[in-house]
């Protein structure tokens, strides 16, 4: 007898919970499709940052030198041509303060900024400032602003028509128009960034002796100096999409295994009927694709909606999702239900027809600690070592590691902490037992109603393992994030404390020194704050991976105020004096250098006194002793100065910088805390991307806690009932079932923290070698305890549900 037809017809007659299951799949499509959309959309807004190219230009002219109006003008006329604007920025000073006058449209595709505040200029004379511009010079919307060219020449009367927002990376700027930028500065085209018909456009181009480009390849090749940095981030991106698709299959597989174990008078009647063993299987099989392809094309299409929406309440570039991403995630997602299906469906097709006599719907449960269970998990386990063994081998722990290497490094982790979570959900049934048995010597206390609900949630160890797993990964990969962020911020901190130790830096050009009187009369203005001097040389060094030629400074390091917050991975800063030195820990990786070990500087050998967390220190990578510069003969005037602004602020202190210098083109002025914060903006995009998709990994708990309590109203509304019978209150059972599902999250917390610990570990071991572990510790009861929160609200509509089941609900059949 085939059991397919009779097996759908019963369950359309029970479109509850088809619907739920269609939810939970639903979500996982969502999930996934939104998962990689997310990391498309946080890929493009980490390149946009990189990048000065917009996501719309389609192509790029690049402008050797002497291009200028008529140029542009040209251009603009290439047959295919449907938008250029000119890529040009010209320095100048504003009181004693450096700007930069950068040309941009100010609206349309191809502009970099966005008005806050005015109208963008149109006029000439008029400009627009960034933020940060404001901020530093004090302007205003409305106000008067002096641009003067550095070259020479009289200073440009400008009016300030709009406050704009900007990108970090051009520092403290002023904008207008392409055509206004080039009269005013006279500086010279970088490029034209043109929106139209590429292939017409390059053909346009071929009789001149332009260079045009793809906007993707020129885009490319931007941000190809800043690969590293890309490469970690996708690799930390991709990471949790595996582990994103991981939770959707947990959700959708705990949902069908639920469903099928209610089933089972009706399965048993199909099997007394005449069904075999195979038609059942092929019947639930049937079910689980069914439900799949319609429930998986609904939350798909929904990922693209809420994709679209994204980048119009947030500052998120947009995703452009492809029809074979598409077609692939429906596809995956149907075949991740079928072979998820096929456990629970063997299990329930096992069902004897003897089970059709049974007057009770409540499932029977198998022994938690099967042998298939145990030889699954042990198999899993070993085979994470056997991962972390391959990583461990491959560099891993070594900061001595291969280059390119770090891809790899990255997927042993991943794969070795998702093989010790699948160990985990094959022992989950026998490990919710004592954790339970200890809640429920906890809340024994409280009262009987707190106490069944502990019970509730025990009697059926695999139904609660289930449930808490999707907790557990939610509580894994939050708590992974945090971990990951926590320390890449510490160590974001500590190397640019040590390598910006100052608010501005004033350099000499290489070979020549700062003028005698320099120091001593920015230490007497009043504006200017700590004011250190040092110097900074070309030597040879050698190291144990080899002899080199670097910057070596003998800045006071620990002087600047600053320093303070300085982390040295190992010896110490106070260390440093005559016969020792300082060395970046990018500098000690690569040369394979440590604290105690020797190096030869010229002719003298040195002692490394301290490894200090970052890339350099004070802009050198190694930092040594002025009397070990003056035994070297060094001469002993300065070639750079370090200084902190005073009470007045960074603007008075820039332009005292800018009065004692006379601004001089010679001397190299850098504004060292707006290079900080540009650092400390990619690191908190990378964290936030990386957090916002672990809130879906949340919210798919959250779905995975609700739905099977709702699955378990309806399936024990005779419990319910019987409960309500012997004189338990309506109160007092809503009590229960948000006790159960709360327990659900306390299960999921407890073993989701030393999985997502060790992940975090995992990743920051296997993307930043130098970075010390910082666990955030104050968070984590946050973490947790809002967790269990929101597993009890996730139980609280479905618990109000059963609350209302009447006392006559005890004395059904069925």
């Amino acid at each position: 007898m085939s059991a397919v037809v009779p097996h759908l017809r019963a369950v359309r007659r029970t479109p509850a919970r088809l619907v739920l299951c269609g939810l939970t799949i639903a979500l996982a499509a969502l999930f996934i499709t939104g998962t990689l959309l997310g990391r498309d959309m946080a890929m493009r807004t980490i390149t946009s940052e990189l990048t000065s190219i917009p996501d719309a230009a389609s192509a790029v002219v690049q402008s050797p030198s002497g291009y200028g109006p008529a140029q542009l003008d040209r251009i603009e006329d290439f047959p295919g041509v449907t938008e250029a604007t000119g890529r040009v920025s010209g320095s100048g000073l504003v009181g004693s303060v450096e700007v930069e006058l950068t040309a941009d449209p100010g609206q349309g595709p191809l502009s970099r900024v966005q008005v806050e505040a005015g109208t963008y200029p149109r006029a000439p004379g008029e400009v627009a400032v960034s933020e940060r511009a404001a901020e530093r010079l004090g302007l205003h919307v409305g106000d008067a602003v002096d641009f003067a060219v550095q070259d020479g020449g009289a200073p440009h009367s400008l009016t300030v028509t709009a406050l704009v927002d900007s990108p970090s990376a051009d520092g403290v700027a002023l904008y207008a128009p392409d055509r206004e930028v080039l009269t005013r500065t006279a500086a010279e085209l970088s490029r034209v960034d043109l929106t139209g018909d590429v292939p017409a456009i390059m053909q346009s181009a071929q009789p001149t002796a332009m260079t045009v480009l793809s906007a993707a390849d020129a885009r490319q090749a931007e941000v190809r100096q800043s690969q590293d940095t890309v490469d970690r981030v996708s690799v930390l991106l991709s990471a949790f999409v595996v582990l994103a698709a991981l939770a959707s299959i947990m959700v959708a597989v705990s949902a069908f295994r639920i469903v099928f174990a209610q089933r089972i008078r009706h399965l048993a009647m199909l099997r007394a009927l005449g069904a075999t063993r195979g038609g059942l299987r092929r019947a639930l099989v049937a079910e689980g694709a069914s439900t799949a392809l319609i429930a998986g094309a609904a939350g798909t299409a929904l990922a693209v909606g809420i994709s679209r929406l994204v980048p119009l309440v947030a500052p998120v570039a947009a995703a452009s999702p492809s029809p074979l991403m598409l077609g692939s995630v429906l596809v995956g997602v149907v075949v991740a239900v079928v072979l998820a299906v096929l456990a629970p469906a063997r299990d329930a097709a096992r069902v004897s027809p003897l089970e059709a006599l049974r007057s009770t719907t409540r499932p029977s449960e198998h022994k938690a600690g099967t042998a298939t269970r145990t030889v699954v998990g042990a198999a899993l386990l070993a085979v994470g070592v056997l991962l972390m063994a391959l990583a461990v081998s491959q560099g891993l722990l070594s900061r001595y590691r291969p280059a390119g290497s770090t891809e790899d490094l990255v997927l042993f982790g991943v794969l070795a902490a998702a093989a010790w979570f699948g160990a985990y959900l094959a022992f989950a049934p026998r490990l919710v037992r004592p954790v339970l048995a200890g809640a429920h010597r906890s809340v024994r206390r409280l009262g009987p109603v707190a106490t069944l609900a502990v019970r509730s949630a025990g009697g059926m160890p695999r139904r609660a393992a289930a449930v808490s797993s999707v907790v557990a990964l939610a509580a894994t990969l939050l708590i992974a994030a945090l971990t990951a962020g926590e320390t890449m911020r510490e160590h974001n901190e500590a190397s640019s404390a040590a390598e910006y130790t100052a608010g501005i830096e004033v350099r000499a050009p290489e070979g020549a020194t700062l003028p005698a009187d320099l120091p001593g009369a920015l230490s007497a203005d009043p504006a200017v704050g700590t004011v250190v001097p040092y110097r900074a040389v070309r030597l040879q060094l050698g190291a144990p991976g080899g002899s080199t030629n670097l910057e070596v400074s003998d800045l006071p390091i620990t002087q600047l105020p600053r320093s303070a917050d300085i982390v040295a991975g190992d010896g110490s800063l106070h260390d440093l004096g005559p016969g020792t030195l300082a060395v970046s820990d990018g500098f000690a990786s690569k040369n394979r250098v440590g604290v105690g070990d020797s190096v030869l500087l010229g002719d003298r050998r040195i002692r490394v006194a301290a490894v200090v967390v970052g890339q350099r220190i004070g802009g050198s990578q190694v930092l040594a002793h002025s009397s070990d510069l003056n035994a070297l003969g060094i001469d002993p005037a300065p070639t750079g100065v370090m200084i902190d602004a005073g009470g007045r602020g960074m603007a008075a202190a820039q332009s005292a910088v800018g009065a004692h210098t006379g601004n001089s083109p010679e001397l190299e002025i850098s504004v060292l805390d707006d290079l900080r914060a540009e650092q400390s903006g990619l690191v908190r995009q990378v964290t936030g991307s990386a957090l916002a998709l672990i809130a879906l990994t949340v919210f798919v708990a959250i779905v995975g806690v609700g739905t099977t309590a709702t699955l378990s109203v309806l399936e024990r509304g005779r419990e319910s009932g019987v409960l309500r019978a012997v004189g338990l209150s309506r109160n007092g059972l809503l009590t229960v079932r948000i006790g159960e599902s709360a327990m659900h999250g306390v299960l999921g917390v407890v073993f989701g923290l030393p999985h997502g610990v060790l992940l975090g570990a995992l990743l920051i071991t296997a993307l930043v070698p130098e970075a010390p572990l910082a666990i955030p510790v104050l968070a984590l009861p946050a973490v947790c305890g809002g967790l269990v929160a929101v597993a009890a609200a996730a139980g609280f509509l479905p618990s109000r549900r059963a609350s209302r089941t009447p006392p006559a609900t005890a004395t059904r059949e069925t």
